[in-house]
């Protein structure tokens, strides 16, 4: 189960959604909720494109539920979706960003080639 986080522990890609196999590792910390991050998700995402191979890419959630009220919703599907298929997270997981009510989120989940039980 996805907690909200208020400080930062010594970073490590073994309990995170992470690809690539890279000697680099790059660990965002994100809210699918924040206007910010939704901002910062194409160029991260054009970041993990370009350096595919070469780096390793860890996403770790960053709820701020008393900001954004459907953030760790959007965190506990995502990670769901993960404990499944890492492959159908990380398609899940750009599409994610803004997303701010079940009905829109659940078309995204229904869509994926997971088990849903």
């Amino acid at each position: 189960v996805v907690q909200p986080v208020y400080f930062l522990e010594s970073p490590s890609v073994e309990d995170a959604a992470h690809d690539g196999n890279g000697q680099l590792v790059i660990i965002e910390y994100s809210d699918y909720d924040c206007p910010f991050c939704i901002k910062a998700e194409p160029v991260i995402e054009k970041i993990r494109q370009e350096f595919a191979g070469k780096i390793t890419f860890a996403y770790k959630h960053l709820p701020l539920p008393q900001l954004h009220p459907f953030a760790l919703n959007l965190a506990v599907a995502a990670e769901c979706v993960r404990k499944k298929s890492e492959e159908e997270f990380w398609k899940l997981h750009p599409k994610l960003f803004g997303i701010r009510d079940e009905n829109s989120m659940k078309p995204l989940i229904e869509g994926l080639n997971i088990d849903h039980n």
